[in-house]
């Protein structure tokens, strides 16, 4: 009311005051040639403090907050419940972070600053996050060339963020990471993926997900000399797990580990004693992308008989050219030669004598037996005498 007057501060000299001003806290008066005088216009502030946990855990203490009051410095252990401090304006204050019980890959911190000067009240609630020491790594599975490595995407302090694979960083604990399905450098015929590119954050660990090296294989078989055999199936693998899958005439495009073993049904089934569709490429490795077609040939055995050669298999359509010599097995003064063959015991077909090959063609349509016919022979000495 202007009844009453205080003396506020000291060292105000007894001068003219052309101006003043209220700045954050203080009176700023301005003297006619005797400088600035300031007087702080509150002697104190209040903080209404509290904290909280995200992500859950135990084994800390719950945080400190150092600060003075009345010129007195003083420790609060805060709650989870807002409580009034007074702090002495312009006074320092800090606060615990990480909590007490904090290990090397273990700790509970806040990304708040944990120190500062009270300049006003205000109210604060001091987050800390459970958080877990991470490496961030990864497995290449398969080789390969031309890719660049993963960068793995992750929660701390509760935000977004980064980290290349061979560094390492805190992460908030109960949250997820999440590694590139396909890395970089992949392409619609080549790539290198993983099966597990994400996960839940709950220890301290080195994260290996594996990426495996993969061609884009467009599969089919095809049946040359005809027949109706079971489709084949394909035995490989696929993200380093088995892979089956039945073969079909018309292309179909799987994805399969690159330098994975393969193998095919052989022979097919529906063979038998007498006739079979057989591959030559039955196993192998997966070396490239693009078509990859399993030729499967109908085929027929020919058993020749009369010569220690036994059976042999034939494709349907084509002739079967067996060689003999006219004369063979001349060992120690004894041989044979062929004299005639049968053809599943028909007619009989007279060989002319010879030492040469001779080239006996049998036409593969069903199953045949060739039956050689010889006659032993010696060796003699003749001598002469007058």
């Amino acid at each position: 009311s202007g009844y009453t007057w205080n003396v506020a501060g000291v060292g105000l000299p007894n001068v003219a005051i052309y101006d003043m001003m209220i700045n954050s806290n203080a009176l700023i008066v301005a003297t006619h040639g005797r400088g600035v005088w300031s007087l702080p216009l509150l002697s104190s502030v209040t903080f209404m403090v509290n904290y909280s946990v995200q992500g859950g855990g135990s084994g800390y203490t719950a945080p400190t907050l150092t600060y003075v009051s009345a010129g007195q410095q003083r420790n609060t252990t805060l709650s989870s419940t807002a409580a009034p401090l007074v702090l002495d304006y312009g006074s320092s204050w800090s606060l615990t972070n990480p909590l007490s019980g904090a290990t090397a890959t273990h700790r509970f911190a806040a990304s708040q600053a944990a120190s500062g000067t009270a300049l006003s009240s205000q109210t604060i609630i001091f987050v800390y996050y459970n958080q877990y020491f991470l490496m961030f790594n990864y497995t290449l599975v398969g080789g390969g060339t031309g890719f660049t490595p993963p960068t793995v995407q992750f929660s701390q302090f509760g935000s977004s963020t980064s980290a290349n694979a061979g560094s390492s960083a805190w992460a908030d604990a109960a949250t997820t990471y999440t590694y590139p399905t396909t890395l970089l450098g992949s392409s619609a015929s080549e790539r290198w993926t993983t099966g597990t590119p994400t996960g839940t954050i709950t220890n301290s660990v080195t994260l290996f997900p594996n990426f495996f090296h993969q061609y884009l294989v467009n599969l089919s078989y095809t049946l040359v000399g005809g027949g109706g055999p079971t489709p084949p199936t394909i035995l490989s693998t696929a993200l380093g797990s088995p892979f089956t899958e039945s073969v079909t005439p018309n292309p179909i495009s799987y994805w399969l580990d690159a330098n994975g073993p393969y193998s095919v049904t052989n022979p097919l089934q529906g063979s038998t004693r007498t006739e079979r569709w057989h591959t030559f490429s039955a196993t192998g490795s997966i070396i490239s992308s693009g078509p990859f077609i399993l030729t499967y040939y109908h085929q027929y055995p020919l058993t020749v008989k009369g010569a220690n050669i036994g059976e042999q298999w034939f494709t349907v359509g084509r002739v079967a050219n067996f060689n003999i010599t006219g004369a063979y097995d001349r060992v120690g003064g004894t041989g044979s030669r062929l004299v005639s063959y049968t053809v599943d015991g028909g007619g009989n077909t007279t060989v002319p004598l010879t030492a040469s090959v001779v080239t006996i063609g049998v036409p593969m349509g069903s199953p045949h037996t060739l039956t050689l016919n010889s006659v032993k022979q010696y060796q003699v000495n003749l001598q002469g005498s007058t």
